[in-house]
């Protein structure tokens, strides 16, 4: 009896850790899309040596399902002190260094109602002088003044 016991109390100390585990992360900023339902939710924004990393969830708040289709071509960074502009990565073939369908230089894909969907992105990082940029998706307003982390 003793066992069960420890296994009972082992089991209620390590639910509340799952649960906190399956929590999505808080965004680091948040727009609607004009999408509908969608809202795009940027959950990291990392400089890491030459590269800067972004992730979006996509999630769907609608009440029904929804298409949503993604062109690279649309987003870049304005680093606006600079007057720079920073288009998506591209490999040696011409393809976005970012999430896509196979055959393709976008993603699209329907979210279904009260789901979540993360795609990634590459930039050349902007010098580590600058500390925030203004990051522009496709089909979402402006996310201004963003601040750029710095990976370890």
């Amino acid at each position: 009896m003793h066992a069960i016991s420890r296994l009972f109390a082992v089991a209620i100390a390590i639910a509340p850790l799952a649960a906190i585990a399956q929590q999505p992360q808080a965004p680091l900023a948040s727009e609607p899309t004009n999408w509908a339902g969608v809202t795009a939710d940027i959950t990291d924004f990392k400089r890491k040596g030459s590269t800067l990393t972004v992730r979006v969830r996509l999630h769907n708040d609608g009440g029904k399902d929804t298409y949503v289709a993604f062109t690279y071509e649309k987003c870049y960074l304005i680093d606006a002190a600079a007057g720079k502009k920073y288009q998506v990565l591209k490999d040696d073939a011409g393809a976005a260094i970012a999430a896509v369908n196979y055959g393709t230089d976008d993603w699209h894909e329907t979210i279904k109602a009260g789901q979540s969907q993360t795609i990634w992105m590459k930039f050349p990082a902007p010098p580590a002088t600058v500390k925030s940029v203004t990051l522009s998706i496709d089909n979402t307003p402006p996310f201004d003044d963003l601040a750029i982390q710095d990976a370890p």
